[in-house]
């Protein structure tokens, strides 16, 4: 992706002021005197944006950033409106996110991220969000999308959310059964927002990380070389020492209490759909192994951490 100075796009100031206050979206004046989500400015010249895939560490990558001392805007977004959780609780965010919607193109919200803050959500890799991120260090999370989909489901399950349809299913006793109805209502469109992101993985100058890297799954040097990697594509390499030791564990907005445990859900049913629906040809591209019988995540490739060239 191409970098600019670290200064944020330039726009028409009226133009802004009028789209922020038609989506009603309170703002504070930063440090260059524009318009912001936040006042703070972080240790880097430039904004930051955490695209991930849904349940692959999204706030786990916010909280690293956090600790190295960058600015979290409280802002989910996504290519027409964002979840605006500033000054929310954790519950609020996790309970009462339809409140929080705030419409707004991505262009405008990008324009309100200063330099050394960052905005996180399920962005597409398409031209209109490289446009809208142009000037940002992007980062891209991945992770075995079966896993993903399981945690995904108890996350909808445990928080109400997934819309009207989530109480056909949610209270269904036999795991494997209550899996196998998520995934009818909910799996393709999973999938498709997951497949619209790869084309992150090919970006110039995004750093790619696995979720499985940072848990260590892979191994201590791995998750070490994450975590340095991550540092060191803000430009902040020393800042990166026992970064994790703090982070791991802690409650954030999607955690739903424990690590989810793909046997306890995943049966031929749930594979077949996945199958049926491209969800092992994508998880290659991701660099996973596709085998059904494969029920830990495991990598087909050493990339668990990678930066295209910009």
């Amino acid at each position: 992706m191409r970098e600019t100075s670290g200064e944020r796009p330039g726009t028409n100031d009226q133009a802004l002021s009028t789209a922020i206050a038609a989506a009603g979206v309170p703002v504070v004046e930063s440090h260059d005197g524009q318009p912001a989500f936040k006042t703070e400015k972080g240790p880097c010249a430039f904004p930051v944006a955490v695209c991930s895939i849904r349940k692959a560490g999204t706030y786990l990558l916010a909280g690293v950033l956090e600790r190295l001392g960058l600015v979290n805007t409280d802002v989910h977004a996504w290519t027409d409106g964002f979840s605006d959780y500033r000054n929310c609780t954790l519950e609020e965010k996790q309970r009462e996110s339809e409140r929080l919607v705030r419409h707004l193109p991505l262009q405008t919200t990008a324009q309100l991220v200063g330099p050394g803050q960052f905005i996180v959500g399920h962005l597409p890799c398409d031209d209109s969000v490289r446009r809208s991120l142009n000037g940002f260090r992007t980062f891209f999370i991945t992770r075995d999308l079966r896993d993903a989909l399981v945690s995904h489901m108890r996350f909808f399950a445990q928080h109400g959310r997934g819309g009207p349809r989530t109480p056909e299913w949610k209270d269904i006793a036999d795991p494997h059964a209550r899996m196998a109805a998520y995934l009818a209502i909910h799996g393709e469109e999973f999938l498709q927002v997951a497949a619209r992101m790869a084309p992150w993985l090919r970006e110039p100058g995004v750093l790619t990380v696995s979720f499985e890297a940072l848990l260590g799954d892979r191994g201590g040097s791995v998750q070490d070389a994450a975590v340095h990697a991550i540092a060191g594509h803000l430009g902040l390499p020393g800042a990166a020492v026992g970064l994790l030791d703090d982070v791991l564990g802690s409650p954030t907005l999607t955690w739903s209490g424990r690590r989810s445990n793909r046997r306890e859900f995943w049966d031929d049913r749930a594979d077949d759909f996945f199958r049926a629906h491209g969800g092992g040809d994508l998880n290659a591209r991701f660099g996973y192994d596709e085998s059904p019988s494969s029920n830990e995540p495991r990598a087909t490739s050493d990339e668990s951490v990678r930066l295209r060239p910009s």
